[in-house]
């Protein structure tokens, strides 16, 4: 996976504007790579409608479930799995839809130590009541003051 780099905490800290035009630059990107995993005869990507969860109204969340539900039914699912195949991918399509966050907000991140979980559910798994309000991110490098070698004159004889 590349390299993450937050620029806020939480995903409600997302500027509307910024939101809007990765948007559209995100799904460019999908479409333009989905040509070529055309070209190259493998399965495509899911271009999402959104990509921050700012978006995610319950509206947008219940058009979802609803449209997956009469997916299933289509395919003649039985009706009592069809509500754990929907919850699954449901969650798949929240982080197919929420890609901005997995880029831009610390919290939303995979925990570095146990990627199975978010920045957010690790700190919660350590005690519930922190609340995380500010961080310092360090890049490789960052801090080290470079020494200048100062050139010596060697003596001639």
């Amino acid at each position: 996976p590349r390299a993450l780099k937050p620029t806020v905490i939480s995903y409600k800290d997302l500027d509307a504007d910024f939101i809007e035009s990765e948007n559209k630059a995100i799904i460019a990107d999908i479409e333009k790579l989905n040509e070529e995993l055309v070209r190259l005869g493998k399965p495509l990507k899911n271009i999402p409608e959104f990509v921050s969860r700012v978006q995610l109204t319950e509206e947008a969340v219940a058009a979802a479930e609803a449209k997956m539900t009469e997916e299933l039914l289509a395919q003649g699912k039985p009706e009592k799995i069809i509500g754990n195949i929907v919850k699954g991918k449901i969650a798949k399509w929240i982080e197919d839809n929420s890609q901005l966050d997995t880029a831009h907000a610390l919290l939303s991140q995979n925990y570095v130590m146990d990627d199975s979980m978010t920045v957010e559910a690790a700190i919660k798994a350590v005690d519930a009541s922190i609340e995380l309000t500010s961080y310092v991110r360090f890049e490789l490098g960052d801090g080290i003051e470079k020494k200048e070698k100062v050139p010596t004159a060697w003596p001639l004889v």
